[in-house]
């Protein structure tokens, strides 16, 4: 394996079953994840840490492998073989939140990645709420 310069980050490949699970498991309070999957592409996730969500925050991820043998086969629900990739730079922020600063109300992108990632990355890199089916790899960031 190459040796890396610079930092490393991490980039999660799951299956679309296995991510309403966790989107279920990291649901709490006020916080809530939400997918939403209407073609074999891209899956979206809507996060709100509100008492509704006219603030949230949406981004959409690609579906970068179809493993029908995993899905169809084995378990006979075709969302457990269509696998998503996870990664700032895999995911397109389609709905952003708005804060106020001041008395000026501002979008900030840094922000909105960081309230909607944060608590799913300290769950994965805790192992809590993560399904055995997901596979870490790591995703050099100075490319």
């Amino acid at each position: 394996m190459a040796e890396v310069d610079g930092p490393v980050d991490r980039a999660f490949l799951v299956s679309i079953e296995d991510l309403r699970d966790i989107c279920g498991g990291l649901s709490g309070g006020k916080r809530e994840y939400k997918l939403n999957c209407k073609n074999e592409k891209k899956v979206a996730i809507f996060y709100h840490d509100g008492p509704d969500d006219l603030n949230a925050v949406c981004f959409i991820f690609p579906i970068v492998a179809n493993i029908w043998l995993l899905g169809e086969l084995f378990r006979r629900r075709p969302e457990a073989g269509f696998m998503v990739c996870l990664h700032i730079y895999t995911g397109n922020q389609i709905r952003r939140g708005l804060y106020f600063e001041g008395d000026r109300l501002l979008w900030d992108a840094i922000e909105d990645w960081e309230k909607f990632w944060g608590t799913a990355r300290s769950c994965a890199d805790q192992g809590g709420g993560v399904p055995q089916s997901v596979e870490i790899f790591a995703f050099p960031t100075n490319i």
